[in-house]
């Protein structure tokens, strides 16, 4: 005899391309039997709103936690907003980002007057802080 259970899982209501957003309209509740613990299976619709598909994702299907990532915050080439906290003082400047990453990624980013390079954390969209 074979054990099967009956899941309510998120899925989405409309397929998605690579990169595009999940928002909270996207996904819908459905029943789904199955017959071995899901692995990697997101349970939550909360875990995914606001990510990005790293992928293709079709409709209806229960959603694997690899297919989603955070979103980009800075775009390689783009112009950003630099953080300089020392002590109580905070210098703001801008540089142009030499790669692209995520909220909480190290990127290089390149001072468009002197052209140095230097690694900053990526904090907010458009926005990286220096850290010491």
């Amino acid at each position: 005899a074979q054990l099967r259970q009956r899941l309510e899982l998120p899925v989405l209501k409309r397929g998605l391309a690579r990169n595009q957003s999940v928002g909270a309209d996207d996904l819908e509740w459905q029943t789904v039997e199955v017959d071995k613990p899901l692995r990697g299976t997101i349970l939550d619709p909360k875990e995914v709103v606001g990510l990005t598909a790293s992928r293709q994702v079709r409709e209806g299907i229960p959603l694997g936690e690899s297919w989603f990532e955070r979103p980009l915050a800075v775009e390689r080439g783009s112009l950003v907003r630099v953080l300089l906290e020392k002590g109580g003082l905070v210098i703001t400047s801008s540089a142009t980002s030499v790669g692209k990453g995520r909220v909480g990624d190290l990127v290089e980013v390149r001072n468009p007057r002197s052209q140095r390079r230097f690694m900053a954390r990526v904090v907010a969209p458009g926005e990286v802080r220096v850290e010491n």
